[in-house]
């Protein structure tokens, strides 16, 4: 997992290092990430395109109010009821301009 922050755009990369591929497909679990500060929810970013497994997602969004703490990115899996989801966080923002990283 990759995550770069330049003040007012989040880069988030992942892979999908499980045994299922994510797809936003009926049935099957939508994948989101989510920066969060003190538990509150900052800015969030659904999944765009189906991540095969071993694959990479990559997820942009923008970030109204940057945060005082960078380290509440999560992934979020979501089931059609909003209360069955599961979610595992992925550690913090690296500061800086990210296109300085490709």
């Amino acid at each position: 997992m990759s995550a770069y922050f330049d003040g007012q755009v989040a880069t988030v990369v992942v892979q999908n290092m499980g045994t299922n591929g994510w797809h936003d497909l009926p049935g099957h679990p939508g994948v989101e990430i989510q920066l969060r500060e003190d538990g509150d929810f900052l800015a969030g970013c659904p999944m765009r395109a189906d991540v095969l497994t071993a694959s990479y997602g990559y997820f942009v969004f923008d970030v109204p109010q940057p945060p005082c703490d960078t380290s509440g990115i999560w992934i979020v899996f979501r089931r059609s009821e909003p209360e069955l989801l599961s979610e595992t966080q992925l550690g913090q923002l690296t500061m800086g301009d990210y296109r300085q990283h490709r």
